[in-house]
């Protein structure tokens, strides 16, 4: 009834965030930020309330309009830039109740619970592998479609994991940034650091 009579009335209380003209419906307001986007098709989502299209929106226009005040890092959304100030702060709100480990938001908890309980929720559609978190499956996924998106940048090098990308670079910049807290040697990745500790220190302690 309230929707049909704003045919008859003045009504327009969907605004345009850019040019501030108003509409009577909000599929008339979504045609309408085409016009600020260069015409680019916007998705099929559809919301509630207009709020959450409004946030939605940042999606398609790449709007941050919330700034870190520590390190001006911006963000679409004023939760996520809450979540990053704990970065700076320190604050770890969300406590595992089984163990010491605390985290900057609850979804890490969530996927931290997991280590606990075993649960593995996200399986593999060509090997029924199994894993606790989506990103792992993503990663894992590479091993079958033989996909690297990391790519170097120095040599012609492919990475199907960041962190290996990353030891690759430190390979051509020499950079040794894991040091051995016993002996002061360093290396260019943790792994080869750790391996080293086991290796000579371990070794030296077992036969004192």
């Amino acid at each position: 009834m309230k929707r049909h009579e704003r045919v008859h009335s003045s009504d327009k209380p969907f605004e345009c965030r850019f040019c501030k003209k108003q509409f009577k419906w909000i599929t008339s307001l979504e045609g309408h930020y085409r016009v600020h986007t260069n015409e680019r098709p916007f998705c099929k989502k559809q919301f509630k309330w207009t709020a959450s299209l409004e946030v939605h929106y940042r999606v398609h226009t790449n709007e941050r309009p919330f700034e870190c005040d520590i390190c001006s890092k911006r963000f679409s959304q004023s939760d996520h830039l809450k979540t990053h100030t704990r970065i700076h702060t320190g604050d770890r709100p969300y406590q595992c109740l089984q163990c010491p480990s605390a985290f900057f938001e609850s979804a890490t908890l969530k996927k931290h619970l997991r280590s606990h309980t075993g649960e593995t929720p996200f399986e593999c559609d060509i090997c029924s592998k199994r894993f606790c978190t989506s990103s792992n499956l993503k990663k894992h996924t590479r091993i079958h479609t033989g996909e690297r998106p990391y790519q170097c940048r120095l040599c012609p090098s492919a990475f199907t994991q960041s962190n290996n990308l990353n030891d690759n670079l430190r390979s051509h910049t020499r950079k040794t940034p894991f040091k051995c807290d016993l002996c002061g040697k360093q290396f260019t990745r943790s792994f080869s650091m750790r391996q080293h500790k086991k290796k000579i220190h371990d070794s030296q302690t077992s036969h004192q």
